[in-house]
C-alpha cells in the first residue's frame, strides 16, 4: 500500500521530487541534483520500496510540520495546508513581536489577481487550479512542457509558497512598514524563503521551484526597457505590469528566484525582529 500511495503522488509530482522527500526521510540531505544522483546509484525501484515506509511514518507521525505540498484537488485540503502556515507563521511574530491586532484568514477563490492579501478584510485569497479556466490558467499551461507541470507550478506556487509571501504583506501592514512596491516584493519573498527554510523538507521543496521556475522563466521576456533601473521601472509601471501575467511574472519569478539563491543568508526570527521594531 505505501509503495501504491508513494507512486500516485509520483504520478502527480514527479520522481525527482519525490525521491528528494524520500531521502529526507532517511537522513540523506542536499540538493534534488544530488540526491537524484545518489537514488541512481541505489536502484531506483529499491530506493522507493525502502523510502516507502519511513515517508508514510513522517506523515503520520509529523504533526506540527507542513510536510507535503504536493498538487491538491480538494479547496479544503488548500483551506486547511495554507491554515498551517498561518498558524506557523504567526506564532513566530507573536513569539518575536508580540501579540498582532488580529490573524489574517485564508479564502480560497479565483479571481484575477491570483493571490494576494486584502488589506481590508485582513484574508490571504488563493486560487484553485482544478476548478480554474480562463485565461490564468492558460498561462500557466502555456509556460509548461505538460498539463502536470503546469498544475505542480501554480500550485507550490500559489498554494504554498505564496501563502508566507502573502503573510509577509500582512506583516508589513502590522509592523507598520512602508516600502515602495519592488522593495516590498522583495521583502516578501525574502520572508518567505526563510520561513519555509525551517520547515522539515523546506529547503527541498524550495530547490524543486527555483527548478520548475528556471524551466519557464525563458519563455518570458523581461519588460525592463533596455538602460532603464528596473526597480525604478516597476515602480512607475505596477499598475500596468499587475494587470499583464507575462510581465508581473517575470518580475515575481525573478525575485523569487533571487531570494531561494540567498536561501542560507536569510534567518527568519532574526528578520522578523529586525523589521518588526520599526513601527
Amino acid at each position: 500500500m505505501a509503495f501504491q500511495f508513494l507512486h500516485r503522488l509520483a504520478s502527480r509530482t514527479g520522481w525527482s521530487y519525490l525521491l528528494c522527500f524520500i531521502l529526507r526521510s532517511m537522513g540523506v540531505s542536499g540538493s534534488c541534483r544530488r540526491t537524484t544522483l545518489i537514488a541512481r546509484g541505489f536502484g531506483w525501484s529499491a530506493l522507493i520500496v525502502v523510502g516507502a515506509a519511513l515517508t508514510v511514518v513522517e506523515l503520520a507521525v509529523a504533526q506540527d510540520v507542513l510536510v507535503v505540498p504536493f498538487v491538491m484537488d480538494s479547496v479544503v485540503a488548500i483551506q486547511s495546508a495554507a491554515e498551517r502556515i498561518v498558524s506557523d507563521y504567526v506564532a513566530v511574530i507573536t513569539e518575536v513581536t508580540g501579540d498582532p491586532s488580529y490573524v489574517p484568514t485564508i479564502e480560497i477563490v479565483n479571481t484575477p489577481n491570483l493571490a494576494y492579501f486584502n488589506r481590508r478584510t485582513g484574508q490571504i485569497v488563493l486560487p484553485h487550479w482544478a476548478s480554474m479556466e480562463g485565461p490564468s490558467r492558460d498561462f500557466f499551461a502555456s509556460l509548461s512542457w505538460t498539463e502536470a507541470q503546469a498544475e505542480e507550478l501554480f500550485t507550490m506556487l500559489f498554494n504554498w509558497f505564496l501563502v508566507a509571501h502573502e503573510l509577509t504583506h500582512w506583516f508589513q501592514q502590522e509592523a507598520g512598514i512602508t516600502l515602495d512596491r519592488y522593495s516590498s516584493e522583495a521583502m516578501a519573498n525574502h520572508f518567505a524563503v526563510a520561513f519555509h527554510m525551517r520547515a522539515a523538507g523546506g529547503e527541498e521543496r524550495l530547490l524543486r521551484l527555483e527548478e520548475l521556475l528556471e524551466g519557464v522563466l525563458f519563455r518570458l521576456v523581461d519588460p525592463t526597457p533596455e538602460g532603464e533601473d528596473a526597480a525604478a521601472f516597476f515602480n512607475a509601471n505596477y499598475a500596468a505590469l499587475a494587470r499583464d501575467p507575462s510581465c508581473y511574472g517575470y518580475y515575481q519569478f525573478r525575485f523569487i528566484l533571487d531570494s531561494i539563491a540567498h536561501r542560507d543568508e536569510l534567518d527568519f526570527e532574526m528578520l522578523v525582529s529586525q523589521y518588526g521594531g520599526q513601527s
